[in-house]
């Protein structure tokens, strides 16, 4: 599960500095891989697929927006993570924090919204569902989580994971500062899993 629990202030043709979001549930799957230096250190990285869903509202004084944003996104981190084992044994309980960089490419991009205008004391409403559309964005920014692992054998343990990601389009690394059009995004994600140990 996935959600967007921060997005700083949105000025673009389409949303303006009236608008305000709300993070709803989404979803993420993929696949990881690491390489343990030893008990404590090892590197991991992977690819995932999330689907990320915000719910938004627009008030002035002719028009009223309401709707839902959804962004299909892959995501590539990088992380060092460090490893503490708990219960010393053939099926150790080991909690582990990790923290890197992360890369981000939004490919699909649908907006559903119901609009509502005043003019001239005449009341139009809209409501649209729009197509995906395909939109090229390079995200970068930085990950940081928490893992838990309990070994049911000596090679595979139940994996529960919460991460964040804190990222921009890359024209705005590493500060998030450069292009006020380019809204900085705060996500998490709880997931759970089966990690094997080779």
């Amino acid at each position: 599960l996935t959600q967007v629990y921060y997005n700083s202030e949105v000025i673009n043709p389409y949303f303006t500095s009236h608008s305000t979001f709300s993070g709803k549930f989404g979803h993420q799957v993929g696949v990881q891989l690491g390489y343990q230096f030893n008990n404590h250190w090892s590197l991991e990285s992977g690819v995932f697929y999330n689907q990320y869903q915000q719910s938004f509202k627009e008030y002035n004084a002719t028009m009223r927006r309401d709707g839902i944003m959804y962004i299909d996104q892959l995501d590539i981190p990088l992380m060092v993570r460090y490893s503490l084992i708990l219960k010393k044994s053939e099926t150790p309980n080991v909690l582990s924090f990790k923290a890197g960089l992360n890369y981000g490419s939004v490919f699909y991009y649908q907006v559903n919204s119901d609009e509502v205008f005043l003019t001239t004391n005449v009341l139009k409403s809209n409501h649209y569902d729009l197509d995906k559309i395909v939109y090229n964005s390079i995200q970068l920014g930085y990950t940081f989580g928490v893992d838990f692992d309990a070994y049911l054998t000596k090679r595979m343990a139940f994996n529960t994971s919460l991460g964040s990601i804190y990222q921009s389009q890359y024209t705005n690394f590493p500060f998030f500062n450069n292009d006020t059009k380019r809204p900085s995004q705060l996500s998490g994600s709880i997931s759970v899993g089966i990690k094997f140990k080779f």
